[in-house]
Order: structure tokens, then C-alpha cells, then sequence
């Protein structure tokens, strides 16, 4: 998928309220956009399994606030959960991004729900890279975090995470960030 344009770009985007939904067993790649965000897979609501998927070239050519994910989970279902393993994640990349926050993602975990629980097993994801843009910063692994204790139930077991991208400015390279 090329998008020459500055919008939303998914390789595969889920979004349904209730159910169980299975995303596996696919080779998701070659995916670039002028815009923001870019993600190989998009998962919303419900109770989703993903697992045993390839998710690499990913890339926004954005010189702002870019965002590119390699799996981005962005809610769960209210009482739901989210099982996330066995996925390789690598080939991430915005190289004129320009922003303290992160421009790349391997896994992105955004859901916040109190109500839910998140396992992620047996991933593999390696980062590298820089951007030519002032700040730049990238997680192999992100989950939201606030203050407010709304945040869904997080385990994490036996992946690997490897960020050997290049942080500038004020940015960050890291292996987990929440």
C-alpha cells in the first residue's frame, strides 16, 4: 500500500464492539504514507486474538508528528482481553519525523480500560534506524500509562524487544516504554 497523501494508513484494521476477533497468519508489509499514523495492524474493541503474523516496511514519510506501528491496540472491549503472541515485527520506519513523543512503535498499546486484561507472549520485534528530523524517539514496545490508575491489566512474557534505533534531541530508544 503506497498513500502519497497525509491520512491514516492500515494494512489490516479490526473494529468491532463485541466478539472475538482472530487476526493471524499474515505477512503484512510494504506500507508507506506521507501521513500519520501508518500501522501493519489495527485492532479496536472487542476481545482480539493476534498471533503468528509478519509485520515489516512500515514507514511514514511525515517531517511532523509521525506514527508508525507495527501492531497498535487502541481499546479492548469492556471486561474483554487481548492476546497478543507469537507476531515478528521489524522494518519500522520514519526518517524525517520530528517529535519528543514516539514516531515508531513495534507493538502499540494504547487501550486504558481498567476492565481489561492484555497479555502479550512470544513476540519478536527489533527496531533500528534514526530520523533526519531535531527529536526522534521509538519503543519496541509501548503501553499507555496514567496516573489515574485507568490503565488495562499488562502481562508481558518471554518476548523479545530490541531497539537499536538511533534517538536525537530530546528523543528515546526503548526497549519497553509505558
Amino acid at each position: 500500500i503506497t498513500h502519497a497523501g497525509t491520512g491514516t494508513t492500515y494494512g489490516i484494521n479490526t473494529n468491532t464492539a463485541t466478539g472475538t476477533r482472530t487476526v493471524s497468519g499474515n505477512l503484512v508489509h510494504t506500507i508507506s504514507s506521507g501521513g500519520t499514523p501508518v500501522a501493519g495492524i489495527v485492532q479496536a474493541l472487542s476481545s482480539p486474538n493476534i498471533f503468528r503474523n509478519k509485520v515489516y516496511n512500515i514507514s511514514s514519510s511525515s517531517t511532523g508528528v509521525a506514527l508508525v506501528s507495527g501492531i497498535l491496540l487502541s481499546s479492548v472491549s469492556t471486561n474483554g482481553s487481548a492476546n497478543i503472541y507469537n507476531n515478528l515485527i521489524g522494518d519500522l520506519s520514519a526518517p524525517t519525523a520530528s517529535s519528543t513523543t514516539d514516531a515508531v512503535r513495534g507493538i502499540n498499546i494504547t487501550a486504558t480500560s481498567t476492565t481489561t486484561n492484555i497479555y502479550v507472549y512470544y513476540n519478536t520485534v527489533y527496531l533500528t534506524g534514526t530520523s533526519s528530523g531535531i527529536d526522534f524517539s521509538g519503543s519496541a514496545m509501548y503501553h499507555t500509562y496514567s496516573v489515574t490508575a485507568a490503565n488495562a491489566n499488562l502481562v508481558m512474557q518471554n518476548n523479545i524487544f530490541v531497539n537499536n534505533m538511533v534517538a536525537k534531541g530530546t528523543g528515546r530508544a526503548s526497549a519497553f516504554r509505558r
